[in-house]
């Protein structure tokens, strides 16, 4: 019921600004119900095991999201 009311656009437009204050050149990001968003938002569908060595030793990546989850990423 919380959908299409502009507040995850709003939060993801925080994470943003945040990112590019801190000089982060590429967000990566694991998904398993927002793809759409996020594709709409200028990120890309990527092969999981393709991110860097450094992000695929998350605990993310490791063991908390679903190997079902997308994988995607984005320059900033």
């Amino acid at each position: 019921e919380m959908r299409n009311h502009g507040k995850g656009q709003k939060i993801y437009d925080a994470v943003i600004a945040f990112a590019k204050e801190k000089n982060i050149k590429t967000i990566y990001l694991l998904t398993e119900t927002a793809e759409k968003f996020f594709t709409k938002n200028g990120f890309s569908k990527m092969g999981r095991n393709t991110a860097p060595e450094k992000i695929l030793n998350t605990e993310e990546f490791k063991t908390l999201c679903a190997s079902s989850a997308v994988a995607m990423m984005k320059h900033i």
